[in-house]
């Protein structure tokens, strides 16, 4: 499918027209001519090779896949074949896309193989940004890069503002699946790592490329993309550094957690066995005097009771006292700190 826009100057004169229409009324039309294709046929393409006489190479690369982005430059036109990533910041996933750009003395072709929510935004609005591209075809093909990179910048500051988050829910420990949430974002940010690489150097190479199809301000803004390209790169590094640091801290934290739950139940499991090494000799006593034969001695004095009260009261006060005196009884840390304090 073939959609044309025409602008002059600060008005749109026709959009999203077909082919046919533009051929009857516009085609002497001075102005930005944008020929916006999508899924083309090979009728279409027939149409565009017979009316701008493009290279049957270019027609080629441009219907198949391109692994890596190229910028060739003919007699006529300017070929730019690149990559366009649709970032989702909800799933997390990006998917790629190849858009090629003709750039010519007089119009402008974008190919791309099913919708493209960029090129929607951008045909959408045409209108707002006709006084900055100023009838400039290579300048409205430098518009669609930088908005491509936005999108990126989008997602930066959103990750920013996760990370801000993750950090404060680390402090006030408030959610127990944070460490999901980093290892996602970190897999988020390696992936648009692997996205960026390729866009600076494509922006980079069309930098150095410097086609004579690309007017003054559209190098000069191309400069400037490349900058603000390697700066989303840079960015993208500090956070995944960022999260790497907050999944540290998050790891330190339960670990901390951990061993003041272990401190606990090294305290209760201390409490009870010191009760029962204080009731073990009493288990005995009462154990041994509890076999009732005939002939054991003391098992019919009419003392034996109330002594073997005594001796086993006797024993525990023994023992109480020997574990307080040692010091065996369990401290708690804040009095610890506190007797500490005391000291100095």
């Amino acid at each position: 499918m073939i959609r044309v826009t025409l602008c002059k100057d600060d008005r749109i004169i026709a959009q999203d027209i077909s082919w046919e229409e533009f051929m009857a009324k516009y085609r002497f039309q001075s102005g930005l001519v944008w020929i916006d294709m999508d899924q083309a046929d090979e009728q279409e393409w027939q149409q565009l090779c017979q009316y701008f006489d493009l290279e049957q190479s270019t027609i080629t690369t441009s219907k198949h896949y391109t692994e890596y982005p190229l910028i060739e430059e003919y007699d006529d036109y300017t070929f730019i074949a690149t990559h366009i990533y649709e970032l989702n910041h909800v799933s997390l996933k990006s998917i790629k896309k190849e858009l090629d750009i003709f750039i010519g003395n007089s119009y402008l072709i974008t190919v791309h193989r099913g919708e493209m929510m960029l090129i929607d935004r951008i045909r959408d609005s045409i209108g707002s940004i006709s006084s900055y591209i100023r009838n400039d075809h290579s300048m409205l093909a430098i518009y669609i890069l930088i908005e491509h990179l936005n999108s990126f910048n989008q997602i930066v500051n959103l990750l920013e503002n996760r990370v801000e988050t993750i950090e404060e829910s680390i402090l006030k420990n408030e959610k127990d699946d944070i460490l999901d949430d980093i290892i996602n974002f970190r897999s988020y940010c390696n992936q648009l790592k692997r996205n960026i690489r390729p866009i600076c150097d494509q922006y980079h190479h069309f930098t150095l490329f410097n086609s004579s199809r690309l007017s003054e301000r559209s190098s000069r803004a191309l400069r400037i993309l490349e900058d603000k390209a390697f700066a989303v790169r840079e960015n993208i590094d500090i956070i995944r550094d960022s999260l790497s640091s907050l999944q540290d801290s998050y790891l330190t934290v339960v670990s901390n957690r951990m061993n003041e739950i272990s401190f606990r139940m090294n305290e209760v499991i201390h409490q009870l066995t010191l009760v029962s090494t204080i009731f073990l000799p009493l288990s005995f006593i009462t154990g041994w005097y509890g076999m009732n034969f005939k002939n054991m001695p003391l098992i019919e004095w009419w003392l034996g009771y109330p002594v073997i009260i005594v001796v086993t009261i006797g024993i525990a006060f023994f023992l109480n006292r020997l574990f307080k005196r040692r010091g065996w009884y369990f401290v708690t840390i804040e009095k610890k700190n506190r007797k500490r304090k005391n000291d100095k």
